[in-house]
């Protein structure tokens, strides 16, 4: 009889599970609602918010998940992250009009830390055409913990954009 090595969960998949759990948990706690994506183009779930009546709130902020069992192969001195991201999901999310947030997990310590990329790449000075790699190195501030206030913080971020567009955006037939 030829037995076949099976499919495996790997440590890469529990702890990718663990942390869109662990987003979820805080995002629930304020109240909103997190969706996951089946597949990943560059983003792994949408944040839904809801105002003090429970009512669903106008778009979405994005959300990308990275997890690792080492966050100290990412740790500088200056007391940041730096983590590599490929330049076609800057692509994407340089262009989106929403805000997106690149979250890294450490696994080992059960924590997370958020980044708001495009301020990001607007603080910076940031253009597309000034990254010529195939990935760049993206620091996050370890001040910035994923935890309830900060997904009220992302909310905000959204909500703020949505008031820039009013009375700008032109629906066409």
């Amino acid at each position: 009889m030829v037995r076949y090595k099976k499919k495996r969960r790997t440590r890469e998949h529990v702890i990718a599970d663990l942390s869109f759990n662990y987003v979820e948990f805080f995002a629930l706690k304020a109240g909103f609602s997190l969706e996951k994506f089946d597949a990943d183009y560059g983003y792994d779930a949408e944040l839904y918010t809801y105002n003090n009546n429970g009512e669903i709130e106008n778009d979405v902020v994005y959300i990308q998940l990275k997890a690792t069992d080492n966050i100290e192969k990412y740790h500088l001195k200056s007391g940041e992250f730096s983590f590599p991201i490929d330049k076609q999901d800057i692509e994407l999310w340089f262009n989106q009009t929403m805000p997106v947030i690149l979250i890294l997990f450490d696994a080992q310590k059960d924590k997370a830390y958020w980044l708001y990329l495009q301020f990001y790449f607007e603080q910076h000075g940031l253009s597309l055409n000034l990254i010529k790699t195939k990935s760049f190195f993206v620091h996050f501030n370890k001040e910035n913990i994923v935890d309830s206030d900060a997904i009220r913080k992302w909310r905000d971020y959204k909500n703020d954009l949505l008031l820039q567009f009013k009375g700008v955006i032109k629906h066409y037939v």
